[in-house]
């Protein structure tokens, strides 16, 4: 009985240290691009990538912030996964900071009040 409970153990602590240590690399991936001058976030293919807003707001956070959006393959593990997320949670602390906070929400409103008003003259 205690050999089992101890091998479930293990196993959720392998588990927990391998998701620590994915995110591990794609924060040190974000801090070398951050230390190369690089302010980039990762959007995963498909979905709306190729949309009028999504493109909208990539031309404006460039312009804005001086970021990219550079497109990554989906990834085929939740490791992959948590790594694009880490990566990205970091490199949005860092455009805030150099930027300020909330900059990448302004953008983004900035992004759907620009969409909404070239919507609204297409139609007239």
């Amino acid at each position: 009985m205690h050999r089992f409970a101890f091998r479930g153990v293990a196993l959720v602590v392998e588990f927990t240290l391998s998701l620590l240590l994915s995110g591990c690399g794609a924060k040190s991936e974000a801090e070398q691009d951050i230390a190369a001058g690089k302010l980039r976030l990762k959007k995963i293919k498909g979905g709306d990538a190729d949309g009028a807003e999504f493109l909208a707001f990539v031309e404006l956070l460039k312009e804005k912030c001086g970021a990219e959006v550079v497109f990554v393959e989906k990834p085929a593990t939740a490791e992959e996964k948590a790594g694009i997320d880490s990566y990205n949670h970091r490199m949005q602390e860092e455009i805030e900071k150099r930027h300020g906070t909330g900059i990448i929400a302004m953008v983004d409103k900035e992004t759907k009040q620009k969409v909404a008003a070239e919507r609204g003259a297409a139609k007239e």
